[in-house]
């Protein structure tokens, strides 16, 4: 099972669900006056957000910055990798013909 926060948005007067998503920045532009922000983490509520206190999702929003920072890292390291196998191998993708020799 992943590990993982999920945060569900709810109203307050109707207690339904709103939006479920695992990002802090979606959930805290959700988050007004009459909606909560209940975080979630393998299958137990771990805290709730209200609107008087916002500042309590900021290091969930940090944790998120970093994670994309860490996936953004991983695949500019792959796709430079990928990069200099590509110029290493001397062609540029297409078959060489000489003459045509491909279209007869």
């Amino acid at each position: 099972m992943a590990n993982y926060n999920t945060f569900v948005v709810v109203d307050c007067t109707s207690r339904k669900s709103i939006l479920t998503t695992s990002s802090a920045r979606k959930a805290i532009k959700e988050l007004k006056i009459g909606t909560r922000i209940d975080i979630w983490n393998s299958n137990s509520k771990i805290n709730t957000i209200y609107s008087k206190n916002r500042e309590d999702i900021k290091p969930y929003i940090k944790l998120e910055k970093e994670y994309i920072g860490r996936k953004q890292a991983a695949a500019e390291k792959r796709n430079k990798g990928k990069s200099m196998v590509a110029k290493g191998s001397g062609s540029s993708g297409r078959a060489k013909t000489t003459c045509g020799a491909a279209y007869r």
